[in-house]
């Protein structure tokens, strides 16, 4: 099983890392590295896709900076 690694997009002023590869804890296995990206309205948008044999790649993202203890909106 391959590690997982990351992309990076930038949105809400920060760096933002985009989870892809295999590896836990998405359900398949599988991480969509494809699956965020932010649109020409500054948006962040996360997309699950169906893989060739019907499983689903799920998308995380990680911000880069660590904001700490907190409720944030963003």
């Amino acid at each position: 099983m391959a590690a997982a690694s990351a992309a990076e997009i930038e949105w809400a002023g920060t760096g933002w890392q985009v989870r892809s590869g295999a590896g836990k804890p998405c359900a398949s296995d599988r991480w969509n590295g494809r699956g965020a990206w932010v649109d020409a309205e500054g948006r962040l948008r996360l997309r699950l896709s169906r893989m060739p044999d019907g499983h689903f790649a799920c998308v995380e993202v990680e911000s880069v900076k660590r904001f700490g203890f907190g409720r944030y909106a963003f």
